[in-house]
């Protein structure tokens, strides 16, 4: 499912709910699209310790820790009529 965030400025960013094919794919190279430093270092140290088995767990996890973020920089949900 997605989600519509938008900040004070006007910015608008979609966001999914749920799994992430995309992370399960592409691994980091998903942070690294998204402009998401934080999570593209951690992926990348953490797949290179754990030989990319850790990419499984974030397929899990991070669409809901980027929502998060984005909260945290001022974005906020919006209703958009379907």
């Amino acid at each position: 499912m997605k989600k519509i965030m938008k900040n004070s400025i006007g910015q608008v960013k979609d966001v999914k709910d749920g799994f992430s094919w995309t992370t399960f794919f592409f691994g980091f190279w998903v942070p690294l699209f998204r402009g998401d430093i934080k999570y593209l270092l951690v992926m990348l140290i953490l797949n290179l310790v754990t030989i990319g088995v850790s990419n499984l767990v974030f397929s899990f996890i991070y669409n809901r820790l980027y929502q998060e973020d984005l909260v945290k920089q001022g974005y906020r949900y919006i209703d958009v009529p379907s």
